[in-house]
């Protein structure tokens, strides 16, 4: 979806005030491996397994080009 694999530059760009991540990482390494901002409030939320908004994005893209 995007071109980038870090969101950091991303979120350099459209300077939210919350960030909500998979827990995969702690709010720490999501700071330090994505260079955010530190003033960025970071929410983890609990992973669901077998369920991925990248793959739900494709399918909504993947219906729109089929129309």
């Amino acid at each position: 979806i995007f071109d980038e694999v870090r969101i950091g530059n991303i979120l350099k760009r459209l300077k939210p005030d919350i960030l909500v991540q998979g827990n995969e990482h702690t709010p720490e390494e999501i700071v330090a491996i994505d260079g955010i901002s530190q003033s960025v409030q970071i929410e983890l939320f609990p992973m669901v397994r077998d369920f991925s908004t990248t793959r739900v994005v494709r399918e909504v893209l993947n219906n729109i080009n089929s129309l």
